[in-house]
């Protein structure tokens, strides 16, 4: 794939927050309260030589974590709790489900997790299928309490619905009417990209069918919408506008060369894949809207963030007119924070690929106005 440079004009942002420290962020978001932060730290390796003769990434077993911390005001983050939840796999999306249902509450934390490959160390030989544990995993973001999870792996209710497991589960959203969105990214062949072991598709998941998918109702997973690609899915936004989901596209075998796409309910009934919103774009990582319509992707080969406002207009992020400093941006969230008052902010998950672990940063930018 050839890294295609949109045409775009620099708008200026500012650090409004960050936490150091972290090991491969993926992706953050805020609570309802305004205040308080929670984030994936997916320890991941290079070097392990059963995958790719060592020249791509694996997740180590168990290692993986999610961390609570707090922003109050500009400049004014600390971390509350470093291991709010501990012994996971794989952290990759993060989402509040503002609803709740009959089996959680309004305000529980969801992560996407337990994608392969993976191992229990750098030399040792990656995880089995049988060892795969990908779910949705819920959890009180206060206390870190276990609330269930939604079984994505072989044999699950949710895997003999769609006809196979989810292999990586990476992007996660949710809808203002408290619709999942789900994308896999299933980039974990030991030999090469191609071909993946399932199809790489993004999942709807009505909010009807969630408590039984935690209880692994068959009649509950048949209610679950597909869209498939060949150049496989990454990040996922729900708008909060009509609650439509937007994803991103992520592989160099992608004939889109990196794009953002929108899909209504009836993209997702037919399972059909719309003709993007904006393609070209390189690698993407992560997606995110706001309020007002604002469209954000990340490319972090090109450490870009991209910007699309309602007007039509082409933005990438800059800080006095430079380069964000981000080693690999990864996936993004609008949040609210209380002390903008009502303006928006985004929490980007610098991933820092290949640096030691406990060196990667959570930053929080201001995108008031977007």
């Amino acid at each position: 794939m050839v890294e295609v440079k949109i045409e775009s004009t620099p708008r200026e942002t500012r650090i409004l927050g960050r936490v150091a420290g972290a090991t491969n962020p993926e992706s953050a978001e805020l609570l309802d309260d305004g205040e308080t932060l929670i984030f994936g730290n997916c320890t991941m390796v290079m070097g392990n030589p059963h995958h790719r003769n060592g020249k791509s990434l694996v997740y180590l077993e168990g290692q993986a974590f999610i961390t609570q911390a707090k922003i109050t005001g500009e400049g004014r983050t600390e971390v509350t709790r470093w291991r709010l939840v501990d012994g996971l796999t794989g952290t990759l999306g993060i989402e509040v489900h503002r609803k709740g249902t009959a089996l959680w509450p309004a305000g529980t934390g969801l992560i996407a997790c337990g994608g392969r490959p993976f191992a229990k160390s750098l030399q040792d030989p990656l995880g089995s299928m049988i060892d795969a544990r990908q779910q949705i995993y819920a959890f009180d973001p206060v206390t870190g309490e276990s609330r269930g999870r939604i079984a994505l792996w072989a044999g699950s209710a949710f895997a003999k619905a769609i006809g196979h497991h989810v292999e990586m589960p990476n992007g996660l959203a949710v809808s203002p009417d408290g619709d999942l969105y789900l994308a896999d990214n299933p980039n974990s062949n030991p030999e090469a990209a191609q071909p993946p072991p399932v199809p790489s598709c993004v999942y709807r998941i009505p909010y009807e069918s969630i408590d039984g998918l935690l209880q692994d109702d068959p009649d509950a997973a048949a209610a679950v919408q597909a869209v498939e690609w060949v150049g496989w899915f990454n990040g996922v936004a729900a708008s909060p506008i009509d609650g439509s989901a937007w994803v991103v596209t992520c592989s160099y075998h992608d004939p889109l060369n990196g794009a953002v796409i929108r899909l209504d309910a009836a993209d997702f009934a037919a399972g059909r894949l719309p003709d993007p919103f904006v393609k070209d774009l390189g690698i993407c990582d992560g997606v995110a809207v706001t309020k007002r319509g604002t469209v954000f992707a990340t490319n972090p080969i090109a450490k870009e963030i991209l910007c699309f406002p309602a007007d039509g207009s082409r933005q990438r992020l800059v800080i006095e007119g430079q380069r964000l400093p981000v080693a690999n941006p990864a996936d993004i969230n609008v949040i609210y924070p209380k002390f903008l008052g009502g303006e928006p902010a985004l929490t980007v998950g610098d991933i820092c690929v290949g640096w030691e672990p406990e060196t990667a940063q959570v930053l929080v930018l201001d995108i008031a106005g977007l």
